[in-house]
């Protein structure tokens, strides 16, 4: 069984800047394995872990259909 909560790891391939506060992130897996079987549907949503810095929730933004990589919005939010 597989286990849900396990973190599949990526590394940022691109950023784009969208707006001045939003920018959206290409995450390519460093498994070459999970980056084949990982699968999503439309309005699907993750968390986003940064080692030190905490985590968030986010939509993923791209195609299920593209298998190598996610892309990720992200919104700069005041404190």
């Amino acid at each position: 069984m597989n286990n849900i909560y396990k973190p599949f790891l990526t590394k940022i391939e691109e950023v784009n800047w969208e707006t001045p506060d939003t920018k959206t992130f290409k995450l390519k897996f460093i498994d070459p394995e999970v980056s084949e079987k990982f699968n999503f549907r439309a309005g699907q949503f993750g968390e986003y872990s940064a080692f030190g810095e905490g985590e968030t929730t986010f939509c993923i933004a791209s195609s299920p259909t593209r298998k190598d990589y996610i892309e990720c919005c992200f919104r700069i939010i005041a404190r």
